[in-house]
């Protein structure tokens, strides 16, 4: 049973950087995705930017577009490209993710990044930040290529909760000890399940709402020492 736990959120809590949209774009400049699925997902992107659709309709398109994209490409040319695509994403984690993560270590907890992103580059984020697990959207895989499905339901509004429920249920987690950082409302039923929470550089609207609740609320200048404030 692992007794001490956290869980984080990738996208604005630990990265400024939106790790899958520009893993997207190293694929297709590499001519590994297709371009009628690339320039839907880029419309998609600017609907969202541009607030014509919810954050909930723009998940949903993004990963059923995602999976289908891959469909019949290999999953071993699609991870080597993750590889090769990495080190240029790797200065968009925060300085203080590394230190977060070190401290949590040396705390006993065990780690787990939790993202509606490709697995296949956020897995790589997560062994960079020395953490332990991940939590992240994956596609169907069948002979060793994409079938055009996802296998994970990450992208839908319900989706990360089930996941981290069903990981607690699989791992035996005992959830007293448990912390969890994010950054967002989206983030809400992560840090609703958990006893100890820190909301990193929220919006103005959602540090309203963390402090009902109760929750830290932290900036990227005093993170650290609030974590190693912690028992």
């Amino acid at each position: 049973m692992i007794d001490k736990i956290v869980f984080s959120d990738f996208y604005g809590t630990l990265s400024k950087g939106r790790i899958s949209a520009e893993f997207l774009d190293f694929l297709f400049e590499r001519k590994l995705y297709p371009e009628d699925f690339y320039i839907v997902q880029k419309n998609i992107v600017e609907h969202y930017n541009k607030k014509n659709i919810s954050y909930t309709d723009y998940m949903l398109i993004w990963g059923e577009l995602w999976a289908k994209g891959l469909k019949n490409k290999r999953v071993e040319e699609i991870n080597q490209a993750a590889k090769e695509f990495y080190p240029s994403f790797r200065d968009s984690i925060y300085p203080f993710a590394f230190e977060a993560m070190k401290i949590f270590r040396e705390k006993g907890y065990t780690s787990v990044l939790v993202s509606a992103g490709a697995k296949e580059v956020v897995k790589l984020a997560a062994k960079d930040l020395m953490m332990d697990d991940v939590i992240a959207t994956e596609c169907k895989v069948s002979k060793g290529k994409y079938t055009g499905d996802l296998s994970t339901a990450l992208h839908l509004p319900e989706g990360k909760e089930k996941a981290i429920t069903e990981y607690v249920y699989k791992k035996k987690i005992n959830l007293s000890n448990a912390f969890a950082l994010g950054d967002s409302e989206h983030d809400k039923c992560m840090l609703e399940i958990v006893p100890k929470q820190a909301v990193i550089n929220p919006t103005n609207y959602f540090a309203s709402y963390a402090k009902r609740r109760f929750w830290k609320v932290v900036t990227a200048e005093n993170i650290l020492e609030y974590l190693r404030s912690l028992e």
